[in-house]
């Protein structure tokens, strides 16, 4: 389906769907001027932020690199290049004005939107699947992105995109943006069924999560049920006279379910811009349905502003974590100069925003140690071996532990060596 006729012109092809006639395109209560401003503006301000952010990143690598920011990288480098979208035909001035949608500049906006699009909210839904995962279980930290998840994200992208690509699917948008897009009127199926449903998905995780972190169902095995703060964990323990190392362990799933807590809390604020800003393309998609081609001039203008700066959003949301100041800025050629810094701490894997207890210490399970099995004594004694250091009052738990071989190993190792002395 190709509708070519010009903004302004009362004709169109024969082949226009109502949705595609060049006057809805224009949008019936913002001019074509005022849309390419916001596009122009909107893109330019996240094509800056998110740039910013991939080479701060990159810079403090070292420092920060785990699984979840892996995935925030890929989602800024979908935003960097989704906002030469709106930029492009915006300074070019051929926005809802494409005489031939053949052309090299509508099929980059074309295919920019659809594979782009489409990465950055399965970047969006992967992010939230790993934060409820984290917060379901511990878990062994990875630094890498599995291949499975590349796979699902640069995949689905791909076949929302070559499909109607090889079918010669291109037309200007017709939800007024100006802009060529892939699909036509078939993207309800192909792009539109998919968002509200990863919608859906982002919105149901947040919430089983915020569940999960509420009161987790993990205990030490001597306590049945869940542990809230660290007074009821000292208050069991005190009761019930479990020594030094169950302490340390039930301080280590408090302390993991408090850091949990703070990794949903950022990643919440990602997973928002995400629900709202493509909710606002939803909202336009159902009303033009619905109400044919009559479309609010304030609901066109959010509409403009959401897709053209989510990327703009999600940078100032990266940038401005106080959790990462100091090791963007220990990245950063600019000495502090150009991010409000602090200096850099001594243990540097404590205060990650989306760092956890279980990451540094993906040893330490509950369900791993037995104390019918290896006795209080004896843990006592690997966790002082493992220079465990216990701090806790009121307001903050911690618990520092050093990266080791499994308790069965030390187990089996500290038999063996009674074995050999006895002999």
């Amino acid at each position: 389906v190709l509708c070519c006729a010009p903004i302004g012109s009362d004709t169109a092809s024969p082949y226009c769907t109502p949705f595609e006639h060049p006057r809805v395109r224009a949008g019936r209560g913002l001019s074509m001027h005022d849309i390419r401003v916001y596009y122009f503006v909107g893109g330019g301000l996240s094509m800056f932020g998110t740039g910013l952010t991939i080479v701060t990143y990159l810079r403090a690598r070292k420092y920060i690199r785990n699984e979840l920011f892996e995935m925030l990288l890929r989602l800024m480098i979908c935003d960097f290049v989704y906002s030469t979208k709106w930029i492009l035909p915006s300074a070019m001035g051929h926005l809802g004005n494409h005489e031939d949608v053949n052309n090299w500049d509508c099929l980059y906006e074309a295919i920019v939107d659809s594979f782009f699009g489409m990465s950055t909210i399965m970047w969006y839904m992967f992010i939230a699947w790993r934060v409820y995962s984290q917060t379901k279980s511990l878990e062994v930290k990875r630094n890498e992105i599995p291949w499975r998840v590349h796979f699902a994200a640069w995949g689905v992208s791909s076949i929302v995109t070559v499909i109607p690509l090889s079918l010669h699917m291109v037309s200007e948008d017709a939800l007024g943006t100006g802009t060529c897009m892939l699909m036509g009127e078939h993207s309800s199926l192909l792009f539109g069924i998919p968002l509200c449903l990863f919608i859906l998905a982002a919105l149901a995780l947040l919430a089983h999560t915020v569940r999960l972190t509420c009161c987790p169902p993990i205990a030490t095995p001597q306590m049945k049920g869940g542990v809230c703060d660290s007074k009821q964990v000292f208050k069991a323990h005190s009761d019930m006279g479990i020594g030094k190392s169950q302490v340390a362990l039930a301080l280590a799933l408090e302390t993991n379910r408090e850091r949990s807590i703070l990794r949903l809390k950022k990643v919440t604020f990602y997973l928002m811009v995400f629900v709202i800003f493509w909710g606002s393309l939803v909202v336009v998609r159902i009303w033009r349905l619905v109400r044919n081609d009559n479309t609010p001039a304030a609901l066109e203008a959010i509409m403009a502003l959401s897709l053209s700066t989510q990327g703009f959003v999600n940078s100032v949301l990266w940038l401005f974590d106080g959790s990462l100041r100091p090791w963007l800025c220990a990245g950063t050629c600019c000495g502090g100069k150009c991010l409000p810094c602090r200096p850099l701490p001594t243990q540097m894997t404590r205060n990650l925003s989306f760092g956890s207890l279980a990451d540094d210490v993906p040893n330490l399970r509950y369900d791993r140690i037995s104390s019918n099995d290896l006795g209080a004594r004896f843990l006592e004694e690997v966790l002082d071996a493992r220079h465990i250091d216990i701090k806790a009052s009121d307001n903050e738990v911690s618990v520092g532990m050093t990266r080791t071989p499994s308790l069965e190993q030390e187990h089996k190792e500290r038999h063996d060596k009674e074995i050999a002395g006895s002999l």
